[in-house]
This record gives C-alpha cells, sequence and structure tokens, in this order.
C-alpha cells in the first residue's frame, strides 16, 4: 500500500482460513460470562461476520440473509457485553444464549468453506476497547435523544463496534439499525461502494441519526469521509452523520482532502480508554514515546517513535502493563512471551487480563553497540530459540521483492533495483533448497529493545513481527538482517551470520535479498514516520532515513 511516488510500508494481512474455524473461535465463549468474555465474544463473531460478508460481496455492499443473520447475532452479542458492563448478569446471559442460537441455525451451506480473516488492528494491536463506543452511543443518547438511528459498521473492526455501540442505544430507548460497509478502492481514496437495495435502506433512513464506527482515523481519513459521502449524498444532513473513531485527531493532517473537510463539517464522540479496568494503583502512562523517560536520562538519547503505532503501556510501581490483544490474538503472544522467559531470553509473564499483559519493569540500559563482542552470541542464540515458531511451511517472498523494488527505484530512479533480480533468486532457490519456514519475527532488533545485563534481556519481542507492516511471519533472515544493521558492526555481524549458518546452510544465500528488503522499508517507514509526527521525533527520523538510505545505496550500488 502507497501513494504514488511513494513508498510502500504496509502490507496486507488477511490470511485464508476455514470458516468453521472462525465459528469454533465464538463458539469457545458460549458458555462463559462476564465482560472479558463478553467482549471477546463480540471480537471473534466481529471476525467471522466481516469475513463472510466480505466472502460473499466481494465488489458491493449488500444484505442477504446469510449476512442479516448474521448480523442479528452481532447485535445480541453486543447486548451480551452491554448487559456484562451493567452486571445484569440475567441480561447477559439471554443475550448470549440468543447469539449461540442465531449462530447455531446459520446454513453451513451459505457459508463459504474458507473465507479470507483480517485481523481487526485495533483489537490486536492498539487496545480498541468496544466499551468506549458502548460509552459513546450512551452520550449521544443522552445528549441527543434521537428516536431512530443507524449504525454503519467500517469492516473489518467496524462490526463489531457498531453492534455494541447499536446495543448502547438499543438498551436507552432508541429504535436502531445497522448495517457494515468495507471501504474500497485506493488506499488513500477510498469510497463505498453499494448494491441499490442497500442504498435504498440507507436512504429510506435518512432521517435517522447515523453513527459511523471504525478504529481510525489513519493517516488519510479516507474511509470515514467514504462513508460520510455516501451518507449525505443519499440525503441525510450532515449534522445527523456522527463520527465514532477511537482517537480524534484535528484533521488538519490527513492526505485526503475529502477527509479534511468532512472531519470538519461532522461531530465527534470519542470516548477516552480508562486505564482503572488494570485494578492497579498509581498508574503512569508510558504509551506514546513517554517511556523513554525512564529509560534514557538525556533527552538527546530517545530514539524516534511513531506515537500512532505504539502498543498502550502503563507502569505501576514495578510492574509494566502492556497491550497484547484480546481473545486468541493476545493469548498466543502470552505463550510466546512465556516460552522465551522460560528460556531465558525475556521477562516472566505475572498476569494476562483484559488484553494486557503484565511483566515486571526491568531497570538498566539498552544494550550497547559499541561493544558488539558482548553480544554476538547471545543474539545469535535468541534468533536461534525463535526458529521454533513457525507460522507456515512455505515462504511467499513475492510481495516482499515488490516492495523493496518500488522502494528503492522511489529513491534511486528506475534502475537501481536491477541487480536484485540475482539476489531474488538466489533467495528463492534456497528457500526451495531449504524448505525454510515462515517464522513469527521478532522484527524490532534495535539496541533499546534489549536490556544490558549479563545475558542480554528481549524486552518487546512478540508484537512486531505480526503488525500490518512489511514483512509479516517470513523467512528469519529479516531478523538477521535487522540484528547486522541495528546491533553491530561488519566483523560482529559477518560473526552473526557465520553462527547461524552452523544450523542454517542457506541462510548466506538469502542475507543479501533481506538486507536490502530490511532497508528499502525502513526507508519508506521512516519517511513517513517522519511526515507524521512533532517536530522533534520527526528530526529523529529523518536523520534514521538518511542512515537506512546511505546503507541501502551502498548495498544496490557498492
Amino acid at each position: 500500500m502507497h501513494l504514488d511516488g511513494a513508498m510502500i510500508v504496509y502490507r496486507s494481512d488477511g490470511c485464508r482460513v476455514e470458516t468453521g474455524a472462525l465459528v469454533e473461535a465464538v463458539a469457545r465463549f458460549d458458555d462463559a460470562r462476564g465482560v472479558e468474555a463478553a467482549r471477546a465474544r463480540l471480537v471473534e463473531l466481529g471476525v467471522l461476520e466481516a469475513a463472510v460478508e466480505d466472502a460473499r460481496h466481494p465488489e458491493r455492499d449488500a444484505v442477504d440473509a446469510t449476512t442479516s443473520a448474521l448480523r442479528e447475532a452481532m447485535h445480541a452479542a453486543g447486548r451480551a457485553l452491554v448487559a456484562a458492563i451493567d452486571g445484569h448478569r440475567e441480561g447477559e446471559a439471554a443475550a448470549a444464549g440468543r447469539c449461540r442460537t442465531l449462530r447455531a441455525a446459520l446454513d453451513p451451506a451459505m457459508l463459504p468453506a474458507s473465507v479470507e480473516e483480517r485481523a481487526p488492528e485495533g483489537y490486536v494491536h492498539y487496545g480498541v476497547f468496544p466499551e468506549r463506543y458502548v460509552a459513546a452511543a450512551r452520550r449521544i443518547a443522552r445528549t441527543l435523544r434521537p428516536a431512530r438511528a443507524v449504525c454503519v459498521g467500517l469492516r473489518s473492526i467496524g462490526t463489531s463496534l457498531s453492534a455494541a455501540a447499536a446495543a448502547a442505544l438499543a438498551a436507552s430507548g432508541v429504535a436502531v439499525r445497522s448495517f457494515t460497509v468495507r471501504p474500497r478502492g485506493a488506499a488513500f481514496a477510498r469510497e463505498l461502494r453499494l448494491d441499490s437495495a442497500l442504498a435504498r435502506a440507507l436512504v429510506e433512513e435518512r432521517d435517522a441519526l447515523f453513527l459511523i464506527c471504525d478504529e481510525g482515523p489513519g493517516l488519510s481519513g479516507s474511509s470515514f469521509a467514504a462513508a460520510c459521502r455516501a451518507l449525505t449524498d443519499g440525503g441525510a444532513a450532515p449534522e445527523r452523520v456522527l463520527l465514532l473513531p477511537s482517537w480524534d485527531a484535528d484533521g488538519s493532517t490527513f492526505v485526503s482532502d475529502d477527509a479534511r473537510r468532512s472531519w470538519a463539517r461532522h461531530r465527534r464522540f470519542v470516548v477516552d480508554f480508562d486505564p482503572r479496568i488494570l485494578d492497579a494503583g498509581g498508574l503512569v502512562d508510558l504509551s506514546a514515546g513517554a517511556w523513554r523517560t525512564r529509560v534514557f536520562s538525556d533527552e538527546r538519547d530517545w530514539p524516534a517513535t511513531q506515537p500512532r503505532h505504539e502498543r498502550r503501556k502503563y507502569l505501576a510501581g514495578r510492574r509494566l502493563y502492556k497491550f497484547a490483544g484480546f481473545g486468541r490474538f493476545g493469548e498466543a503472544r502470552v505463550q510466546m512471551a512465556r516460552d522465551l522467559a522460560s528460556a531465558g531470553f525475556g521477562p516472566p509473564v505475572v498476569g494476562f487480563a483484559h488484553g494486557f499483559v503484565e511483566q515486571p519493569w526491568l531497570s538498566g540500559r539498552p544494550l550497547d553497540r559499541a561493544r558488539p563482542s558482548r553480544s554476538v552470541a547471545r543474539v545469535a542464540a535468541y534468533l536461534e530459540h525463535r526458529r521454533r515458531f513457525v507460522v507456515a511451511p512455505r515462504i511467499d517472498a513475492t510481495a516482499l521483492v515488490e516492495m523493496t523494488r518500488v522502494n528503492a527505484t522511489t529513491l534511486f530512479g528506475a534502475g537501481a533495483p536491477a541487480r536484485m533480480d540475482g539476489w531474488a533468486r538466489a533467495a528463492s532457490a534456497a528457500h526451495e533448497r531449504a524448505r525454510t519456514p515462515a517464522v513469527h519475527l521478532d522484527a524490532r532488533l534495535q539496541p533499546v529493545e534489549w536490556l544490558d545485563a549479563a545475558l542480554a534481556l528481549k524486552l518487546d519481542a512478540v508484537d512486531h513481527g505480526v503488525g500490518h507492516f512489511h514483512p509479516g511471519p517470513h523467512d528469519r533472515a529479516w531478523d538477521v538482517a535487522g540484528a547486522c544493521v541495528e546491533l553491530f558492526d561488519e566483523p560482529a555481524a559477518a560473526k552473526l551470520v557465520a553462527i547461524l549458518s552452523r544450523t542454517d546452510e542457506t541462510l548466506p544465500a538469502r542475507m543479501p535479498l533481506y538486507e536490502a528488503a530490511y532497508l528499502a522499508w525502513h526507508c519508506g517507514y521512516a519517511q513517513l514516520a517522519a511526515a507524521s509526527t512533532p517536530a522533534a521525533d520527526a528530526e529523529r527520523w529523518a536523520r534514521a532515513h538518511t542512515g537506512y538510505r546511505a546503507r541501502l545505496e551502498r548495498r544496490l550500488f557498492g
């Protein structure tokens, strides 16, 4: 995903899964009660509904019997969450039972055998709680007192967020309908494509209050803008179209002109995250780069950060609470953290609740790259251990090669990536010969991510490799390249590769491609971050971009 003439940063994170597996993920919570279980049920059912909607209506959004049944089940899951928040156990049990009944009544013949699952980023990475949308909808009901409302969820995460908002409105006595839509088209110029029946249904509701629910806004704000445009073009008055985002921007930095206008034109209702859910006293917010004040005594030593892409994290005494994800998404990361801790590579896991993993706060200085000989063997042992985290049996490097070509061409001109052909062929041959699996990467090997102790500990080891950026689960050569670039000088980097090649003999043949890919991606990310962060961090990102660019130029032309 990239702007015309700009570098690629994001990747498509969809994966093909059996629909039955998603149904089973929802069924895990059939008999569970409480806010955590109700939230997880809502999240998992939202993943299922979004995937089925996308499969059944790949070109234009529409409503049919199957998707309507899923939407009704989502409404029941939303009611169960609202009841759990309010402590109404009987209401929660009734709504959860209704959700189970509706789901069980789905005709398997009408469901696709497999679907493209897209992980809802806010639930997986950024700590977007559906309870905040319940609170926002209640504020709307209390202050605006609508008789009728329509909740429009932007897929994927808006599928469940809109159900939570609709349930809150219904509990306040508002007559509610809800639909989900998939913004389509160019990444920074989205549009809604609706069939005639769905378009007509929205026009018929034009005098209702519309709530557009999504995690955003992102860099462009174009998904929200597309929904606003479709509703107002259908006759809804702008003052009757409300935005429910996860955070409130002023809109001035949006890439899309249409989004900037929409953001100023429509009212927004945002309820901030309440960390008291963690049930820990004296919480200090370390999100959005604030952790740097606890690690560095001099601001001049701070590394660059991109606040939009950091996970929520809080410090309470000597305990760190960091968002890991809801349901099965968080459980998988916590299990990995426990594995790394038991092997001596990371801090222990104390607890896991409401999507946050609890670990001890370990003080100390980051790894000193000025003394690489102390850490080469330790980093090699860590990367060797991560080989066990296999995600897929085979690697497809097509998207990675394309990203590298685009980014290198953008930086150096059309002829710059020519020598990459040989690197790509060599890596592909090595993948085939060794049957190299795709593993869950660390994807962030910078010195600040390590604690320089007697045995260096990796402090942030389970999050970055599964984000919505390149490369995702892939060849461990990406992490080896990251260690070579971020931690070591050339002699130490060569030693690292030599150690790892004892058990991975094709690694040297794969490294040229992955070193270039690593540098090309970081050039793109640093450029994007420099354009979208406050001045101090923008300068840090600009310096990082210069360094990555120089190394990539040497790699391509040296």
